[in-house]
């Protein structure tokens, strides 16, 4: 199949550099895809078509959100977590009305793509405190609801058939879904672990990196894309705890 997509041009032949080293490669748009890569994509949406919640592992820099990019569409929303989110702020937030002045729930997010039956992507999970992604998500992926600080019930659409109706419960569409991005790491904890499907996304290689640099930025030199590779290597194994707030970061 593949040596076929290299004959129409759907995937460029392979690329060697001085070693005779070789790395199979596509691009879309500006993702680089090898075929590692574009089988994590195969694997999570095989699972998202199953109706499984999906976990991308990755390390800091990886390409999780790159990869998501790739897969998303217009109706996909993002929400990028912190460790200053409660359990409630991951569902909805206090606001003020301009108008009136009166107080009011506001949905994050999560509950605006649930409500709509989109994806959400949630964006750093692993920086939240400890505990507060099992209590805001474990009802939504084991039982497919949410109860929401504003007294709102979002139920199954298909189990709200057998409730008996009322202004406060609201359907949950089937094609709601979760992708969260994160970092390994101890946070990852067993009981966690089990509202997801995880998936685990290897780093490019050096070589690899080299050739998406060079595909993605046609006609740069050889040397400046070796010198970006070093860098982004460098940059991977350093010990920036990603978990802090802005205002942390700045104390710090």
């Amino acid at each position: 199949v593949k040596q076929a997509l290299r004959k129409l041009g759907i995937i460029p032949s392979r690329q060697t550099d001085s070693n005779d080293e070789h790395v199979d490669w596509s691009v879309s748009g500006t993702h680089f895809r090898t075929p590692t890569i574009l089988a994590v994509i195969s694997a999570i949406r095989a699972d998202m078509a199953a109706g499984r919640n999906i976990l991308l592992l990755g390390s800091r820099g990886g390409g999780k959100s790159a990869l998501v990019r790739a897969m998303q569409n217009d109706t996909w929303r993002t929400f990028t977590l912190h460790r200053d989110l409660s359990a409630r702020d991951i569902l909805q937030r206090r606001v003020t009305d301009p108008a009136t002045g009166a107080s009011q729930w506001a949905d994050q997010p999560l509950v605006t793509a649930a409500r709509k039956g989109n994806v959400v992507v949630l964006d750093g999970l692993h920086r939240l405190p400890q505990g507060v992604a099992v209590a805001a998500l474990s009802r939504l992926c084991t039982d497919r609801e949410l109860d929401l600080p504003d007294g709102t019930r979002l139920v199954d659409e298909e189990r709200l058939k057998h409730l008996e109706i009322s202004d406060s419960v609201k359907p949950l569409p089937v094609s709601s879904s979760l992708i969260a991005l994160a970092e390994p790491g101890d946070w990852l904890t067993p009981e966690l672990a089990s509202l997801f499907s995880t998936h685990f996304l290897p780093d490019l290689s050096p070589l690899e990196l080299r050739h998406a640099l060079a595909a993605i930025v046609p006609g740069a030199p050889r040397e400046l894309c070796q010198t970006v590779s070093d860098i982004a290597t460098s940059a991977s194994l350093t010990q920036l705890d990603t978990s802090l707030s802005v205002g942390e970061r700045t104390a710090l």
